[in-house]
């Protein structure tokens, strides 16, 4: 190639095939079989978790599993429990409401 009109025109046509838009089917999801929820389950999802709930979250985990890179297990949670469970109750509560303002 030579000359300035060679390589101009080689380099337009180089960039004309990687910026064309082409159209590609996309999947549509109106007729999907997805349930919906009705207004009263939507409101059983942000409702505040009882104390029975974390109670039954926390005895059906293993006692040796860990709650993150710290290394405080599920058993020291379940061994301090009158302790803790206010305090859990609080920040899981705290959280699920910070979930429904965002």
């Amino acid at each position: 190639m030579e000359g300035v009109n060679d390589v101009r025109e080689a380099v337009f046509q180089h960039f004309q095939h990687h910026f064309v838009s082409s159209f590609e089917p996309r999947p549509c999801i109106s007729n999907s079989p997805f349930k919906y929820l009705s207004s009263l389950e939507g409101v059983e999802l942000i409702k505040p978790f009882t104390m029975e709930e974390i109670i039954h979250t926390v005895w059906d985990c293993d006692s040796f599993n860990s709650l993150g890179a710290d290394g405080v297990d599920v058993g020291f949670v379940k061994e301090f429990w009158d302790i803790l469970k206010e305090d859990l109750c609080r920040f899981f509560n705290g959280v699920n409401l910070k979930s429904q303002v965002n």
